[in-house]
């Protein structure tokens, strides 16, 4: 995964800094999104990879995914330029990587919190503030709901995790009575 994110991040930045530039950041993140969940499927992935299968005949079957998209013109030589290059599998991580770049550049975060039961709006509410005070962006806070937890809550921010849950603290005072 390293790997890929590596190697798609250089091209994620380029499209990054065209849809900048072009106002299109929105347009963009959805036809990459698209385009991801498209060569993810290993049938696609398997016609991709075909040799028998012109260059042409690739890219006309990709753009007819992202056929009404504003930004059209570039999406297609970007696809050229991915197929080329042996890259087009490439596109799912760029994706991931071109919202990681647009929630830096904007100061926003995802969050996902976990809880026993359903969180109410005034918790939700708590939540994103005290999340959005400590990690300095804007939180789009979503919410689950896992009965194993017990109570409490499990919140998570990338790499940052909070685990208030009642199985965790349970799993320690176990830990600790074993010793």
């Amino acid at each position: 995964m390293a790997e890929l994110n590596t190697v798609a991040r250089p091209y994620a930045k380029a499209v990054f800094q065209v849809a900048r530039a072009d106002d299109s950041v929105a347009e963009w993140e959805g036809v990459l999104s698209v385009l991801g969940q498209v060569v993810s499927d290993e049938r696609v992935e398997r016609l991709l990879t075909n040799p028998r299968v012109s260059q042409e005949k690739k890219a006309e079957f990709l753009l007819a995914f992202v056929k009404d998209s504003p930004v059209l013109a570039k999406v297609s030589n970007l696809i050229h330029i991915l197929l080329e290059n042996h890259r087009i599998g490439l596109i799912a991580q760029m994706s991931v990587v071109f919202s990681e770049l647009r929630a830096q550049t904007e100061k926003s975060c995802e969050a996902v919190m976990v809880t026993a039961v359903r969180a109410s709006a005034d918790i939700k509410k708590m939540v994103s503030a005290a999340l959005e005070k400590r990690l300095d962006c804007t939180v789009n806070l979503k919410t689950r709901v896992n009965k194993d937890i017990l109570g409490g809550a499990i919140i998570r921010v990338g790499d940052f995790v909070i685990d208030g849950s009642i199985a965790t603290q349970l799993q320690r005072l176990q830990t600790v009575l074993a010793k």
